[in-house]
């Protein structure tokens, strides 16, 4: 017969303690960090490169048998898209001077 050694009962193991962790996931469109916009980049031209090599992707491919198919390729290549557009215009903002601006 199989016995805990040094376990009291009802003290919680490693493995109670895991099967309830939180494993909540970033909603669509957060930065990793969990802010909505990122940080100021002193930089840019070396940090911006840098994190999109290390960015995590918040967009999730559905598993099979969800009724998704090849139809909508299309639509999630465009979603992604702009999701990576926004995303540099964000980390854009204020590189460029008011007075480089085209008038």
């Amino acid at each position: 017969m199989l016995r805990r050694q040094g376990c009291a009962i009802g003290a919680p193991t490693a493995a109670a303690l895991m099967k309830y962790a939180n494993l909540e996931i970033t909603n669509r469109g957060e930065f990793p960090h969990g802010l909505n916009v990122p940080n100021a980049i002193d930089k840019p031209d070396q940090n911006i490169p840098q994190y999109f090599y290390t960015f995590q992707s918040v967009y999730h491919w559905p598993v099979l048998g969800d009724n998704w198919n090849d139809l909508d390729s299309e639509k999630k290549e465009h979603d992604i898209h702009m999701f990576y557009t926004l995303a540099w215009w964000k980390l854009g903002e204020g590189i460029v001077d008011d007075h480089d601006a085209d008038t």
